[in-house]
């Protein structure tokens, strides 16, 4: 699974819906509509539970952060691995 890393100011988590963990995964998670970081906007972001603290956490960070995310084409679908605030990268 090719990743994808995006930097900017995380501006917006748009709306999200709990949904099952995907095929290969366990837990729950949320997909959010919309992802808004720099001036990129992601759509359809899933974000595993155990993550979504550090993604909100990204909001109230003033600074720059990268978010690392991959391709999920058979669900239509960005999955998002991990977040990096700045100066750490």
């Amino acid at each position: 699974m090719a990743t994808k890393e995006v930097t900017g100011v995380l501006k917006l988590l748009g709306n999200s819906r709990s949904h099952q963990a995907f095929q290969g995964m366990r837990g729950k998670g949320t997909i959010y509509s919309v992802i808004e970081i720099g001036d990129q906007t992601l759509k359809s972001i899933y974000c595993v539970d155990e993550l979504d603290n550090y993604l909100h956490r990204g909001l109230e960070h003033a600074g720059e952060v990268k978010l690392e995310i991959a391709a999920w084409p058979k669900m239509k679908t960005y999955l998002f691995i991990a977040i990096h605030w700045c100066p750490y990268f």
